[in-house]
């Protein structure tokens, strides 16, 4: 069964105190972790990532509504 792709009018806005990245500062950032995931990788140790953000509710589950 073929899905196809649907289209949503949904507005993409940035979360308060977060900041886009030029194409320029993300190639450089982009490197720069490559090379420590390289150097890092020959002591032994391994890439985790996590996470930044969670949803609300989430918190709200565990805080039993109250934030």
């Amino acid at each position: 069964m073929n899905r196809q792709p649907t289209q949503s009018t949904e507005t993409v806005s940035r979360l308060q105190g977060m900041t886009d990245l030029s194409e320029e500062s993300w190639r450089s950032k982009q490197e720069l972790q490559e090379r420590l995931r390289q150097l890092l990788g020959e002591y032994g140790y391994r890439l985790l990532e996590t996470p930044v953000l969670e949803s609300t509710e989430l918190f709200l589950r565990k805080s039993g509504g109250e934030l």
